[in-house]
């Protein structure tokens, strides 16, 4: 019995038992290579939007397999916002399955083709089945940063730094650690907010992910230690399907629950951005 069992879970196309074991992507430390190659020759995104404040939309883990009703439905709810700022972001876990990618990329289509921009971090459900070179030759990178400026005419009244993490493996690695530190230590009093988003998460109080939970702890302090050091307002991040909202050394963490199918009640979030303050609201679809 146990060896059938065995062979129907390295034959099943959800659970890909080998690769969570010894690997079936590249490690975390390989990955940041890849994307910082790629930034190094397209640099990054510089966002403009009018007015002192912006309203961005949020969803995460999508787990798309036969269908894809929740992303359908929160692009099209932000691509109906016509004064939604002109991205949005997705935290990862884009598939539950192999070969389902390309169902999510045609759901989020109309993103681009409307002109704006869907920015994505990936999941460790993106690495299953060796998914990161599917990933990697469609998002282009997994580490960056984004800028968002605020503007009157021609006069740019604040900036706001986005940065996304690539944490599917439930860690940054060492060499994303090190670049994330030099970002945020050169970024200090340049920037009126600091939005970190990611898809693991920092805290938990359920355990609806088992052993593919949070960060370790000691890289988990280590980080949030860095966040308060360098002025980070809010860390987003997806992964545990449930919504938990923590105040912790002057850093507001948030876990966003999932937009899944078959969550028992699929949601997505708009984040809008004032001078002083970060307000969340959540729509169940």
């Amino acid at each position: 019995m146990a060896a059938l069992l065995s062979v129907g879970l390295v034959s099943c196309d959800k659970y890909d038992i080998p690769g969570m074991i010894a690997g079936s992507s590249p490690s975390s430390n390989e990955r940041f290579a890849q994307s910082k190659a790629y930034n190094d020759v397209h640099g990054f995104e510089h966002i403009f939007v009018s007015g002192d404040g912006y309203t961005f939309y949020a969803s995460t883990d999508s787990h798309v397999c036969a269908t894809a009703n929740g992303i359908r439905r929160f692009v099209s709810a932000y691509m109906a916002d016509s004064k939604a700022a002109p991205f949005a972001l997705f935290l990862g876990d884009a598939m539950d399955r192999k070969n389902n990618f390309h169902l999510f990329l045609e759901t989020v289509k109309p993103v681009s083709e409307g002109g704006r921009n869907l920015f994505c971090t990936p999941g460790n459900h993106d690495l299953y089945f060796g998914q990161w070179t599917e990933y990697i030759a469609a998002m282009k990178t997994g580490t960056y940063l984004v800028e968002v400026s605020c503007v009157s005419g021609e006069t740019v009244l604040c900036t706001d730094l986005l940065i996304c993490l690539d944490s599917a493996s439930g860690t940054l690695g060492t060499e994303q650690r090190d670049w994330l530190e030099s970002v945020l230590s050169s970024a200090q009093g340049r920037y009126r907010h600091i939005i970190i988003f990611t898809h693991t998460h920092f805290f938990k109080r359920d355990n609806s992910q088992g052993h593919t939970g949070n960060f370790g702890l000691e890289e988990g302090y280590d980080l949030s230690a860095l966040f308060s050091r360098c002025g980070v307002d809010m860390v987003l991040s997806g992964h545990d399907h449930f919504y938990e909202d923590t105040f912790f050394k002057n850093v507001r963490y948030l876990t966003l629950a999932a937009i899944d199918d078959t969550a028992p009640k699929p949601c997505f979030y708009t984040f809008t951005v004032a001078s002083d303050s970060i307000s969340v609201r959540e729509f169940s679809l």
